[in-house]
């Protein structure tokens, strides 16, 4: 018996997003930029969305593209970071496509270039991005990181550290919680090093102590988002730190540098 495999539309359209990755050096220019490896390209996690796609959702053009999938690995929706040098090609584009209609290309162009990042609508309070590739070590080591957003995740799984999902957010939900709760009964929070951060973090931990599970709070350095840290220190020492934490059920780490 043969069983076939369908992709969705979604899935096809980032697969294509993957090659033409390979293909824009602008592109590939900003996405090392970043400090990322080429690890996350060669395991699909990682596309580009050119200036003159024909995709439906036309805010992921001139962006980086991330695919965000349910716990299964099914591709719900897709996310864009925005790359500063394709500003003017892309605006050229939008108007280009939809100029008959001034007010909505307008409105594209400002929507455009107000969020660095934008997603396609899904509903982020019923999943955890990244979660579907790193179900598997949170279930190992029997806690997850959660952290804000995109690049916080893939910053930390590129360094090391695996067992990472991202709430797209500063707030956590019952499903939220309810999904990490599956996998692992320990909950590790780091959010940016600001006064906004600690006030999310202690609301996070909060709400996941309601839920009688165990929830930990991992301060980095003050002013550093996870992004920064991950990229900046050797991260060897992570673990560590996090399962002494556990194992000695203190609820707050400090990180100095």
């Amino acid at each position: 018996m043969m069983v076939q495999y369908f992709m969705s539309d979604k899935e096809l359209s980032f697969q294509q997003f993957i090659r033409n990755l390979s293909e824009n050096k602008t592109a590939q220019e900003y996405y090392l930029s970043r400090g990322l490896s080429k690890k996350l390209v060669r395991q699909n996690l990682i596309g580009f969305c050119p200036i003159y796609s024909h995709y439906t959702f036309p805010l992921l053009r001139g962006r980086i593209i991330l695919p965000i999938r349910d716990v299964y690995g099914n591709t719900i929706a897709l996310a864009g970071r925005q790359i500063p040098d394709l500003k003017e090609s892309l605006i050229k584009a939008l108007w280009e496509s939809y100029g008959h209609e001034p007010a909505k290309c307008q409105d594209r162009i400002n929507k455009w270039s107000k969020g660095k990042w934008i997603n396609e609508p899904y509903s982020k309070a019923k999943n955890l991005y990244f979660l579907d590739v790193s179900k598997n070590e949170i279930a190992k080591k029997n806690y997850i990181v959660l952290v804000e957003g995109y690049f916080d995740v893939l910053s930390f799984y590129d360094n090391g550290v695996c067992n990472v999902a991202a709430l797209c957010g500063t707030a956590i939900t019952d499903h939220q919680i309810a999904l990490a709760s599956r996998f692992c009964d320990n909950i590790v929070v780091i959010m940016d090093a600001d006064g906004p951060g600690k006030i999310a973090a202690k609301k996070i931990v909060d709400k996941v102590t309601e839920w009688g599970l165990n929830a930990f709070t991992v301060y980095l350095p003050f002013g550093m988002d996870p992004d920064d840290f991950a990229r900046k220190y050797d991260m060897s020492f992570f673990d560590n730190a996090i399962t002494n934490m556990i194992e000695n059920d203190k609820k707050e780490l400090y990180i100095n540098v």
